[in-house]
């Protein structure tokens, strides 16, 4: 069952004020710092977009006090102690795999 969550909740839980998380998600775009990296394949470059400190502070916050709370399909991999190969091993001699793209979802992802 989803729980739905107010922005006042949300503020408080993040140790923020109301008006401080509306300020926050109407000026997101500009709360990253955007930069070039070289591949480690060392063929092109990769875009990296960090959160400034504050956004990345309350950003953690969320992880730990809301979203890692959160339960999710045994399906699901990713994060501390996961890998590919447990990822990919429940897939194995199945008779249908599918594959998702994920280039709408990171805006440094093309096709």
């Amino acid at each position: 069952m989803l729980k739905t969550i107010t922005v006042e909740t949300l503020a408080a839980k993040v140790g923020l004020t109301t008006n401080e998380i509306v300020t926050m998600a109407n000026g997101a775009p500009r709360m990253y710092r955007t930069w070039q990296k070289p591949k480690k394949n060392g063929k092109g470059m990769r875009t990296i977009e960090a959160p400034n400190p504050v956004l990345k502070r309350v950003q953690r916050r969320l992880l730990d006090i809301i979203l890692a709370k959160l339960s999710t399909h045994p399906m699901l991999f990713g994060g501390k102690r996961s890998s590919p190969i447990n990822a990919v091993s429940r897939h194995v001699r199945k008779p249908l795999v599918v594959t998702m793209d994920i280039s709408d979802f990171f805006p440094s992802v093309t096709c």
